[in-house]
């Protein structure tokens, strides 16, 4: 894998999800345990939230979810062996704003895409929560079971659990944009 080269944005999100495609079993296996822990103290958060507890537990466990995230990200950066390229890259962000911001643009935009779609059974169980609270205002008893709350719980761990591991070829692509901007500025000073 040549890094340090120049590419288009396109051409740095093409690479990023081609070395994802053909190195997921290794980005799977390096990454399961943090793609689980995220996973769950997001499931937990979001039930305990909606379950009515005070306010500071799905709060921190939510912000325990964001530290594994972002140890996550570390964690795949340190996958692919290139940390000084990405260093260096990391460095060179506020120079090459402009290619990092389409950057930023595009790979969102793609990732709410596909976020959007793995969403769509969560947000039917909070929809039917939304119902139910609305329902209990009316003076009707509360119809949810525990099985509801197995399946919120469920669901939401499967979907965190995809979503971060589409996440990972994010990664991967800003790696190959940071190689681009430390090839451009090595040839500026050149």
């Amino acid at each position: 894998m040549e890094l340090i080269t120049i590419r288009s944005i396109r051409r740095c999100i093409a690479e990023g999800y081609r070395y994802w495609r053909t190195h997921l079993k290794t980005t799977f296996q390096n990454t399961i345990t943090r793609l689980l822990a995220a996973s769950a103290l997001f499931s937990t958060s979001l039930t305990t939230f909606l379950k009515g507890s005070e306010w500071y537990i799905p709060t921190l466990l939510l912000v325990l979810a964001m530290v594994a995230v972002y140890i996550l990200s570390q964690k795949t950066f340190a996958i692919t062996g290139e940390l000084d390229t990405i260093r260096k890259g990391k460095k060179l962000r506020k120079r090459h704003l402009g290619s990092y911001f389409s950057f930023c643009l595009l790979v969102r935009t793609a990732s709410w895409t596909s976020f959007t779609l793995l969403c769509v059974p969560l947000l039917i169980l909070i929809r039917a929560f939304a119902a139910n609270q609305d329902n209990i205002e009316m003076g009707d008893g509360d119809a949810l079971s525990t099985t509801y709350w197995l399946l919120v719980g469920s669901t939401t761990f499967v979907t965190a659990f995809l979503m971060l591991l589409v996440r990972t070829w994010q990664t991967y692509a800003a790696m190959f944009l940071y190689g681009t901007m430390v090839a451009k500025d090595t040839m500026r000073k050149a």
